[in-house]
């Protein structure tokens, strides 16, 4: 406030300055004088906002990886390994159609599309009701969460319905899903693109969900780099052999990249500090659902503690591999 107060009086002496000038135009020495100083502050307005107006982009990234069987491209969740609630959308499509769960490529392009699907119901899911949200966890034997509006949340908004998200995501085999949240509100005048997975200019499967308005440009970019069979270092934890892990078992391996491009012309704008936290709030809750460096972290962790209770205790407290079924799928 007291920064825009002093703004207020600079504009007003300026238009005196410039007023008197104007009344004095016919005086050569009074124009000649001003002419430098006036390019001067627009060569240092120009400096402070394009050049030392801060930096313009964030980006983050992190690998994303979804373990399933060979046979049907089902979800397998390891266990002490923290389940994405949207992985129950593949049964659901498994149900209902059937026919869409081959891909020919062994489920990579089907599970690219679903980690599409993924990143909009992570966001959905804690932006229902408010761009601005607070959101508390609490590990109590397990993770609870709560989310709600910002008690500092203010000014409009923009609401994207259930049909509007579904019509984002035309074309992906998930858009028409049942499941996700009712309501998406982003910031005010914010548009949502989705482009479907492609093989890019050197042949790697890339998609992109790009948020965007006159603040900000947010793109997360999701890229297929691997396919293996196997489950890699969840083997042994969830008892199979080598043998009938890469016989009976998949991972498909993608890379998830964040950036974030605010506008040079709004980087000092009394609203920008709140795009910025919606920004870091965004890649915050992608990282703790899909950045499989900190879900392994997590899963060795509750593993190593479930094995220490077990060598104490002489209670056996391990748990079996769990696989999302479609209801009525035998």
């Amino acid at each position: 406030m007291r920064a825009g107060g002093v703004l207020v009086v600079m504009m007003l002496l300026t238009a005196g300055v410039f007023y008197v000038v104007w009344m004095n135009r016919a005086s050569e020495k009074i124009v000649t004088a001003v002419i430098p100083i006036t390019v001067a502050a627009l060569t240092g307005v120009s400096l402070a906002i394009f050049v030392f107006g801060g930096e313009t982009t964030a980006t983050a990234r992190f690998p994303t990886v979804f373990l399933y069987r060979s046979s049907d491209k089902m979800p397998i969740t390891p266990p002490y390994r923290p389940m994405l609630m949207s992985l129950f959308e593949l049964p659901e499509l498994q149900k209902d159609h059937p026919d869409l769960v081959g891909d020919g490529d062994d489920g990579w392009t089907l599970y690219h599309e679903f980690l599409q699907r993924a990143i909009i119901d992570i966001i959905a899911r804690r932006h229902r009701f408010s761009w601005e949200t607070e959101i508390s966890r609490f590990d109590i034997g397990g993770t609870e969460e709560m989310s709600g509006p910002a008690s500092s949340a203010s000014g409009a908004s923009q609401k994207l319905s259930f049909e509007e998200i579904r019509g984002r995501l035309e074309g992906n085999r998930f858009g028409n899903s049942r499941f996700g949240s009712p309501e998406l509100t982003l910031p005010p005048r914010m548009r949502l693109e989705v482009t479907l997975p492609v093989h890019n200019g050197t042949n790697a499967q890339e998609g992109r969900i790009v948020f965007t308005n006159e603040f900000v440009r947010l793109s997360i970019t999701t890229q297929a780099f691997s396919r293996m069979v196997g489950l890699g270092p969840y083997t042994q934890m969830m008892g199979y052999t080598p043998i009938e892990a890469q016989t009976q078992c998949a991972q498909a391996q993608y890379l998830v990249t964040i950036m974030a491009e605010y506008s040079r012309l709004r980087i000092g704008h009394p609203d920008m500090a709140r795009y910025r936290r919606w920004v870091q709030q965004i890649v915050s809750e992608l990282q703790a659902e899909l950045d499989e460096q900190v879900l392994w972290a997590r899963t060795k962790e509750s593993y190593i503690f479930a094995k220490q209770i077990e060598m104490f205790s002489g209670v056996p407290v391990s748990m079996p591999p769990q696989t999302l079924n479609a209801p009525g799928y035998h």
